[in-house]
């Protein structure tokens, strides 16, 4: 082909030109995204921020369709596990959140679910405030092994000997009405003036004060400083609960992460992920410019999609490469149990309450960035991975027991041509996809809720003649076969997109699991351009020897003698 080229233009200045115009157009579509995070998420496309915005502006807060403005402490639904299962739900993703701390293995309670902290790691500087720590640092030690030009800041009300890279203040925060007149508490207003960090942003808000949240928030939000982050353990509900989540969003905060706490208060307590955005993010109607059906619809697999595009088995049709890349990099370097396999995991399943062995064990090592729960809140909406991304012809299984029908309903409300199928665990899903006409099929969601069958039954799922794209399904309490049936999930390609207890009705000893297939190619590989990370994260996990955290031990031996 013969390129026409204006007079005096070469064929390299011409290309290069064009390669700048390309340049400028794709960093163009970054813009809005940037905008609205304050920079913090610069590479994330316009098309991707609106399917965000809109989960954001579709939120609901509570299960029963109300804006309460308080809680009724005269309701057995004010029961703490009972009332965070129904309420205030993660409404957000972060593509490459990980769970960052932790001794020996980043699993359990202690450890905390940040917002993609590889962009942490490329600051030339940040702030860290950490509200509780009890001398323990292994989520300091992970934030320095992220970026060792953090400037971190641990508050605790007694002392314990830190790392050289934590600065120690032995104060607690009260908020600013209290009649406290004790110099071990300061208003978060006078820590900031104290440390001379007015006008600066506070990039993680770590706090762990055990209920001190519900009297010092409002002022949290006053000092002038702003919070990028706020990584939250809440501990029970009390009448400021409500207006906490409402302040929240008042100023901008979107839910990233929730986890249930079911070692240290049986559910009772909750870790949050927080992050602030521009208040613009959730107020703008974008009505009409998604179809529900993208993937049928015309659309060039792009070059830099077809890694994933391949590897995904056509389900990510658009993501690029260098984010493909970095999720393949979290896979590779998850881990399945707290315990080291020494340890013998199979044994604990008898020695702990089933609660704490799924806290400490397979947790999610995959993000879906639109992921949804289908179905509404609370115990019988499950979540699904990109229900945008579901063809028109889509096909659902259901495996159940019940006779609620609100998963039913929420694909049918968003996908009214799918079709859907429910069933009796006591037909086998063999014999259903025979009697379908659909061996040899894809089926786009197995869903499995049957009340402990999937133990003895999870091997036919794989034997059958036709594949689920993904399972969605409530194992129930532990059994001799738990172990053996994650083990087949990640044999046959699937990752883990989202772990939830259910706290309302077993205080954690059933857990809703949502895995993924991918192809098997996913998993093999190079380390590629996140080998940097990889050596990161390894570090943030605690693979270095603590001996702050055996002198802090030492330190509480001798206070309780």
């Amino acid at each position: 082909m013969t390129l026409n080229l204006p007079n005096g233009l070469s064929t390299k200045i011409y290309a290069q030109q064009e390669n700048e115009r390309t340049r400028e157009t794709v960093e163009s579509d970054f813009d809005l995204a940037s905008e609205e995070s304050f920079g913090f998420f610069d590479d994330i496309r316009a098309k991707d921020w609106y399917l965000m915005k809109q989960r954001a502006m579709e939120r609901k807060n509570h299960s029963n369709g109300t804006d309460e403005t308080e809680i009724n402490h005269t309701s057995k639904d004010t029961v703490p596990r009972i009332w965070y299962q129904d309420n205030f739900e993660p409404d957000f993703s972060c593509l490459h959140e990980r769970r960052i701390g932790g001794h020996k293995k980043g699993m359990g309670d202690g450890p905390k679910w940040i917002c993609d902290p590889h962009r942490i790691a490329k600051q030339k500087s940040c702030l860290i405030y950490s509200f509780g720590s009890a001398g323990r640092y292994h989520f300091e030690m992970g934030i320095h092994q992220i970026n060792p030009f953090c400037e971190i800041h641990t508050f605790d009300l007694k002392y314990f000997e830190s790392p050289h890279y934590v600065n120690f203040h032995e104060f607690g925060l009260r908020f600013i009405t209290s009649s406290i007149d004790d110099k071990k508490f300061f208003t978060m207003q006078d820590i900031v003036k104290l440390l001379g960090h007015e006008g600066r942003t506070i990039d993680i808000f770590k706090i762990d004060c055990e209920g001190c949240e519900w009297k010092t928030f409002e002022d949290w939000f006053d000092a002038k400083v702003d919070i990028r982050q706020i990584l939250l353990e809440a501990h029970y509900v009390k009448k400021t609960t409500i207006p906490f989540f409402n302040r929240l969003q008042k100023e901008g905060y979107v839910t990233f992460h929730k986890e249930a706490n079911t070692m240290g208060c049986h559910g009772d307590c909750i870790e949050y992920g927080f992050l602030k955005l521009d208040p613009s993010f959730s107020d703008i109607s974008i009505d009409g410019i998604f179809s529900e059906n993208s993937p049928e619809s015309s659309f060039k697999i792009n070059e830099d999609f077809q890694l994933a595009y391949r590897e995904s088995e056509g389900f990510f049709n658009d993501m690029r490469s260098f984010d493909w890349e970095r999720l393949k990099g979290r896979v590779w370097n998850s881990i399945n149990h707290k315990f080291d396999s020494t340890e013998k995991p199979e044994k604990t399943i008898t020695l702990v309450p089933p609660a704490n062995w799924y806290q400490l064990n397979f947790e999610p090592d995959f993000t879906c960035q639109h992921e949804r729960r289908v179905g509404g809140l609370g115990d019988g909406g499950k979540w699904a991975c990109d229900p945008h991304r579901l063809k028109k012809s889509c096909v659902v299984y259901i495996l159940t027991n019940t006779k609620k029908f609100r998963f039913e309903k929420g694909i049918y409300d968003k996908h009214s041509t799918c079709s859907i199928h429910t069933f009796s665990p006591s037909m086998s899903i063999s014999d259903v996809a025979k009697d379908l006409g659909h061996e040899g099929l894809a089926v786009d969601i197995l869903l499995v809720d049957c009340n402990g069958c999937e133990w003895e039954s999870f091997h036919t799922w794989f034997e059958s003649r036709i594949s689920f794209k993904q399972i969605l399904v409530k194992v129930h309490g532990v059994h001799k076969n738990t172990l053996e049936f994650f083990k087949q999930f990640q044999r046959e390609g699937y990752v883990t997109f989202h772990k939830e207890p259910d706290i309302k009705f077993s205080e954690g000893n059933n857990t809703d699991y949502s895995f993924l297939k991918l192809d098997q190619s996913f998993f093999h590989g190079k380390w590629g351009l996140w080998k940097t990370d990889m050596m990161i994260y390894e570090g943030s996990m605690g693979t270095e020897k603590d001996e702050f955290t055996k002198k802090a031990g030492k330190q509480q031996k001798r206070a309780k003698n």
